[in-house]
């Protein structure tokens, strides 16, 4: 696709966004438009299903609610995009550039972030269940209200230092009560009996019918 099919369909996409009567919807399903300028462009609600979009500059794009299923974005330049409730379920985001993107309530479900940049990134609300964060940086990111359930997320220093809420709070001092215990190492002295209660309304009780945690004492005590 060149540059002048490009623009018309980017034009025609706009008139039917404001109700033109000679607006086209935006239907760039399966197009390639790798290493395309895209900066700025308005493409909300638009259809980007199968699209190449690697190394394509996205800067500033509006795609809020856009249908990103399974795009290749691979490298592709996302920094203050707004991607709100876009589908990207599926999407290969490896390596893309994400800072101060808006993924508020996106629907990330098996999608590849590993070595994204999402410093600054608003994850607010987002479902990113299955989703693959390896080695993606988010520092100062708001995860808060995210789905990160089965997620493979970083545990190193710089993965996690974001914003998250409660509920994903729980999810860890779970999983870390849960290991410490099961490697015998003496969690009493490190988390008081409230800690337990608290932890008996995690979603992972309450939803997941995992066990409730009780506290353990160690065999040689």
């Amino acid at each position: 696709m060149n540059k002048n099919e490009l623009k018309t369909i980017l034009d025609n996409h706009k008139k039917w966004l404001i109700g033109e009567e000679n607006g086209v919807y935006a239907d760039l399903s399966d197009a390639d438009l790798s290493d395309a300028d895209l900066s700025d462009a308005d493409l909300s609600d638009a259809d980007l299903r199968y699209a190449n979009l690697s190394d394509a500059d996205l800067r500033d794009a509006d795609l809020r609610y856009a249908d990103l299923r399974y795009a290749d974005l691979r490298y592709a330049d996302l920094s203050g995009a707004n991607l709100s409730g876009a589908n990207l379920s599926g999407a290969n985001l490896s390596g893309a550039y994400l800072r101060y993107a808006d993924l508020s309530g996106a629907d990330l479900r098996y999608a590849d972030l590993s070595g994204a940049y999402l410093r600054y990134a608003d994850l607010s609300g987002a479902y990113l269940r299955d989703a693959d964060l390896r080695d993606a940086d988010l520092r100062y990111a708001d995860l808060s209200g995210a789905d990160l359930d089965f997620s493979q997320l970083n545990l190193s220093s710089v993965g996690l230092n974001f914003k998250i809420d409660e509920r994903i709070a729980k999810q860890i001092a779970y999983h870390l009560i849960n290991l410490m215990q099961y490697s015998d190492i003496d969690v009493n002295k490190i988390f008081k009996t409230s800690v337990y209660k608290w932890l008996e309304t995690s979603h992972l009780v309450e939803k997941h019918d995992m066990p409730v945690l009780e506290i353990k004492e160690l065999e040689n005590e």
